[in-house]
């Protein structure tokens, strides 16, 4: 999870600092507004309402560069694999057209080498973020306090790893505006991204002594940023007091008591986590990830009723949703009402069925399905599933949905009482992303299987320490 969460800090901070901090006020109906809306519902975790967010503001202005690339990378979070790419290559398309009328165009470069980065075209990336270098270093000769230059030369030379370059320009542009606390909050950031967490926690407290008290916004922003910093570094109690300290400056902020829920969640402090996913959902009644967290937390403490009833508002505000399907079914099925369990299941199936249909490259949906048909006992349909889960990946997304489908090949295998080929499945899952912590356990499960108790014991004592570090 943690590996997860900053390889998607660096991703959206990469598209969102190509210039200074600044805020939007657009009026309603328009393409700023709808900008304005969907960085929003980002930051608060709302992907698939920003997505949608985005698409409103591509009906009004469709030539609009970066408004795709940032829909790009959202359908990527969602799980939307084959749109992502659609909307990538139309941001392409864009800069390279822009190129076109203005080859001096240094930012321009600089998002097309973001775009290729993101495509798994590394070559083409490196080239590309060269020549915005070569360009921005041409107008910090001309001018050199230009910070918008400065920044955009720190965000390059981090994304070719020379580092302490990177920090050199980030200070320079700190120097230049010093009340560019964006820019402060992206330099402890980076820091924290790089695991120099230390350095990345004083950052953020030098950050937060310049910052005027009556600016509860940034205070607010520069603690959550603390806060990840802390989470990132393992050290949870205090990254829960930071977040805590967050929600006091910004208590409308949604992020910050998104987290305290997750932290608290981790640390075992149930009541603490309810209490701030209730306040998500005060906050946003339509978030869905919040609704999903409460309802799970509730099940996990064996409150199946009132898990139960979690899970049923959340399916009149996404009826779609496969997941919530499948684990309302799981809550059922704990509940000892067997029948409506199936019922669930066979809703999610549905739905994952209908979803792969419309999209054969749809990875999400054809994870959900094999899922949901492991749980109906169909597994030999699971193992098609998943077989439709891995050749759908896209290679330039990373291993992690093709690992979840080993992963559930490994179970059907063993539901059919083949051992060995499951225990294939399960090693296959783990080269693919060895934290994935099902393989492990279901790699333990195999071996006991086949009598191997102890390479068993040390599969499932692997399971544990992933699980409880939550790497």
């Amino acid at each position: 999870m943690k590996a997860t969460f900053a390889v998607a800090l660096l991703a959206m901070a990469m598209l969102c600092a190509s210039t200074l901090a600044q805020e939007i006020t657009a009026e309603e109906n328009t393409a700023g507004y709808w900008i304005e809306r969907a960085e929003e519902l980002s930051q608060n975790g709302s992907f698939v309402d920003a997505s949608e967010a985005y698409e409103k503001a591509l009906q009004i202005d469709p030539s609009n560069a970066t408004i795709w690339h940032r829909q790009a990378f959202l359908l990527t979070n969602v799980g939307k694999e084959n749109e992502s790419i659609k909307a990538y290559e139309r941001t392409l398309s864009l800069f390279s057209e822009s190129l076109v009328k203005n080859p001096q165009d240094a930012e321009a470069w600089n998002q097309k080498g973001l775009i290729f980065m993101s495509m798994g075209r590394a070559e083409e990336s490196r080239q590309a973020r060269l020549k915005a270098l070569d360009l921005f270093n041409q107008t910090i000769e001309k001018d050199p306090k230009n910070a918008t230059a400065w920044l955009s030369k720190a965000e390059i030379l981090a994304f070719m790893g020379q580092n302490d370059e990177a920090l050199k320009a980030y200070d320079k542009v700190i120097e230049i505006e010093p009340g560019e606390y964006g820019v402060a909050n992206r330099k402890a950031e980076f820091l924290s991204i790089l695991g120099r967490y230390n350095e990345s926690v004083e950052a953020y407290d030098q950050a937060i002594e310049r910052i005027p008290a009556n600016d509860t916004l940034a205070l607010g922003g520069m603690w959550g940023g603390k806060g990840s910093t802390l989470y990132m570094a393992g050290r949870s109690e205090e990254a829960l007091e930071a977040f805590s300290r967050a929600a006091d400056l910004s208590p409308s902020d949604i992020y910050n008591w998104r987290m305290l829920g997750d932290i608290a969640s981790e640390l075992g402090r149930i009541n603490e986590s309810l209490t701030a996913y209730d306040q998500v959902i005060k906050l946003d009644p339509k978030n869905v990830q919040a609704r999903s967290s409460k309802a799970s937390e509730l099940a996990e403490l064996k409150r199946y009723n009132e898990s139960l009833k979690a899970y049923d508002e959340l399916l009149q505000i996404d009826p779609s949703s496969g997941t919530a399907w499948l684990a309302k079914g799981d809550v059922l099925e704990s509940m000892g009402n067997h029948g409506d369990a199936l019922g669930s299941y066979q809703k999610a199936e549905e739905i994952s069925s209908e979803a792969v249909k419309r999209d054969s490259n749809d990875t999400s949906a054809w994870l959900e399905n094999g899922k949901a048909l492991i749980k109906l006992g169909r597994y030999d349909d699971a193992l098609r599933a998943y077989d439709g889960a891995i050749n759908s990946s896209s290679s330039y997304l990373g291993d992690t949905q093709k690992s979840e489908a080993w992963t559930g090949k490994g179970t059907a295998m063993l539901a059919q009482n083949k051992s060995e080929e499951a225990l294939e499945a399960y090693n296959k899952a783990i080269d693919l992303s060895p934290t994935n912590v099902d393989a492990w356990k279901g790699r333990g499960e195999a071996q006991t299987a086949m009598g191997l108790a102890s390479s068993a014991s040390s599969s499932l004592h692997v399971a544990r320490a992933l699980s409880s570090n939550v790497w």
